[in-house]
């Protein structure tokens, strides 16, 4: 329910903000407010993370995947209807699936149902979005099935976060694991950005600014901080932290309620 608003959210930030920037936005402001949590576990609690060579390397590649999923995501949201781009980034239950069966996994007959039903009802609500599409002419129409592919995308993206995210969160606390990852994330996006030569600033210009989300405009510093709490605190952690009770596959069926919550 937290994680469906942050499609709208991020569209009430503005056309004028280009997705990449949404999304650097989100994994900074985040990042900050994790501080504290961060500072309790390792210099009071926990201490420094004990991980593995193995899991120390499957880390940059579980930001990797979190990296494209959130840009995908944004940007499809841009290209396409924010239905389109709920019900096709959401699909990462029938990507762990189909990778369980090539491997060779178990699954349990129950798992593979609710699988098929939520992907059904995403296949409905697509088709109803592409009668819709069809009258919206050729170059709009090739401009959202481009947005719907760039959204199937993050699906793949989110299937191997949640498969790594689960090996890794049960060896880290949970707010350091999520800060570690989002800062590798800020990296990664501000670095596609500049390669992009998209307009990046070291200031807080509302639009190209990396601190623009500080403005006190309502599409700012408000937005920013449902962002944080509610999208972020609420709904992405939320998701990894249920990964040391339920297999990622069952955290993935359950997304499958997500664009009927953010059509809502």
């Amino acid at each position: 329910l937290a994680i469906s608003t942050s499609g709208t959210a991020l569209d009430l930030q503005g056309n004028s903000v280009h997705p990449c920037m949404k999304v650097f936005w989100r994994l900074s402001s985040t990042s900050i407010a994790l501080l504290p949590f961060v500072f309790y576990s390792i210099a009071i609690k926990d201490g420094i993370p004990k991980l593995s060579m193995r899991q120390w390397l499957l880390f940059p590649c579980a930001a990797i995947a979190y990296s494209h999923m959130t840009t995908a995501f944004v940007t499809a949201l841009s290209l396409t209807s924010m239905a389109n781009t709920f019900v096709f980034s959401n699909m990462p239950s029938l990507v762990l699936l189909c990778t369980n069966a090539l491997l060779g996994y178990p699954t349990l007959p129950m798992e593979t149902i609710g699988v098929i039903i939520g992907f059904a009802g995403a296949l409905i609500c697509s088709s109803d979005e592409t009668r819709h599409s069809s009258t919206i002419g050729h170059d709009n129409l090739s401009t959202k099935r481009f947005g719907d592919l760039l959204a199937l995308s993050a699906s793949f993206g989110m299937a191997a976060y949640l498969s790594i995210a689960k090996d890794l969160q049960s060896k880290c606390n949970l707010f350091v694991f999520t800060f570690a990852l989002f800062v590798c994330c800020q990296c990664f996006v501000l670095a596609f950005m500049i390669v992009q030569g998209e307009p990046v600033e070291f200031s807080t210009h509302k639009d190209y600014g990396i601190f623009g989300w500080t403005n006190s405009d309502p599409n700012r510093l408000p937005l920013e901080l449902y962002i944080v709490l509610v999208c972020s605190l609420m709904g992405t952690i939320a998701y990894v932290s249920v990964l040391q009770y339920f297999d990622a596959v069952v955290v993935a069926t359950v997304m499958l309620m997500e664009p009927s919550v953010a059509a809502l």
